[in-house]
């Protein structure tokens, strides 16, 4: 039998648009100016605080000269947990 126990919650946030009719999320290659929208949340683009969150959008827009994706930020709570096997 596993317990489990809550170790920590961290806030992030995440950028999606719902343009194609479902939500698609953004994410980010740090090493090159390279975007993708993934289905899969777990891939996508987690940001620190909304304030980078916002920056990220700027950069999209600036880089991808896309104003029209219509970019969202959502905020997500991550958990994290510790599993004791008893």
């Amino acid at each position: 039998m596993k317990e489990k126990i809550l170790d920590k919650q961290v806030l992030r946030y995440v950028i999606a648009t719902t343009v194609s009719g479902k939500p698609t999320y953004l994410k980010k290659k740090l090493q090159k100016i390279e975007y993708s929208f993934v289905t899969d949340i777990d891939n996508a683009t987690k940001c620190s605080s909304y304030a980078i969150a916002e920056t990220v959008i700027k950069y999209y827009e600036h880089d991808t000269h896309d104003t029209n994706a219509g970019l969202i930020i959502i905020p997500v709570v991550i958990s994290y947990e510790l599993v004791k096997e008893v």
